[in-house]
């Protein structure tokens, strides 16, 4: 948990409770990047998408049956609390087993928070686990991708930019845990594979004409006549031909165990 949540959430962070929740609820706190509000349950792959992105900044704390505009809160509760079971069934897939998340139900049939009364919530914890960290998405849905990296940025889920990945990946090396000690490999290959994608193989160079415009350089390149220049920076071994090198490798030590 990160010590910037405000004492009320950390405290609900902890040890929830029917108090704790009211009190988030009470004092108006609003959306952050630990905090989220959702009127009623959205589809499971886009509560999976801020599962991820909270796992990979923090933690935090979405909260179903209530609703945030303009900066104020409607605590209108949930017309149906969903099934602990679905929601698990829902989501689980989207994710490693190693990310921990609690899903808990609060009912207020009586309240001194009047405005509670009468009126249920759900609420998903996520976990911060600095030795796990990055999270990745395991599989495509409404609003996710396959084999992404989710970050919290203000108050929404946003796909990773590089800068943003080297910061979690020096978090995690700050942990001493080793990535090779838990991670399979479809978990090493979609982060070599998001690492690739983060650096160009080639870069374009136009005419050097001062007339040069956007038109003139779409055309170059629909045509051909923009120069490709290999980036020197980019890995001597593409990724297809990394995979095609360690698939050659492997066919050559199941002949050797069969020859033995």
């Amino acid at each position: 948990m990160k010590k910037s949540f405000n004492e009320d959430i950390a405290k609900f962070f902890e040890s929830p409770s029917r108090d704790g929740l009211r009190s988030v609820l009470q004092n108006h706190f609003g959306e952050q990047n630990f905090l989220d509000f959702k009127e009623s349950w959205p589809d499971f792959s886009k509560v999976a998408k801020h599962v991820l992105a909270m796992a990979n900044s923090g933690g935090g704390i979405i909260v179903f049956g209530v609703s945030e505009k303009d900066g104020s809160l409607e605590a209108a509760g949930l017309e149906v609390a969903l099934d602990k079971a679905n929601i698990v069934k829902g989501i689980k897939d989207y994710f490693t087993p190693e990310l921990d998340y609690t899903i808990l139900d609060f009912f207020y049939a009586a309240s001194e928070f009047s405005l509670l009364q009468g009126k249920k919530f759900q609420v998903l914890i996520v976990d911060y686990k600095e030795t796990h960290i990055p999270f990745i998405s395991r599989k495509s849905g409404s609003g996710i991708k396959g084999n992404a990296i989710y970050v919290r940025r203000g108050t929404s889920s946003e796909e990773i930019l590089y800068e943003e990945l080297q910061k979690l990946i020096n978090t995690r090396i700050g942990t001493k845990i080793s990535f090779n000690s838990e991670m399979n490999l479809e978990d090493h290959l979609a982060q070599l594979k998001l690492l690739y994608s983060h650096i160009k193989k080639y870069h374009i160079i136009y005419s050097d004409s001062p007339f040069t415009n956007l038109g003139q350089r779409i055309y170059e390149a629909v045509h051909g006549e923009a120069e490709e220049v290999l980036n020197a920076a980019y890995p001597i071994e593409s990724y297809d031909s990394f995979i095609a090198r360690i698939i050659e490798n492997k066919k050559k030590r199941i002949e050797r165990l069969i020859e033995t």
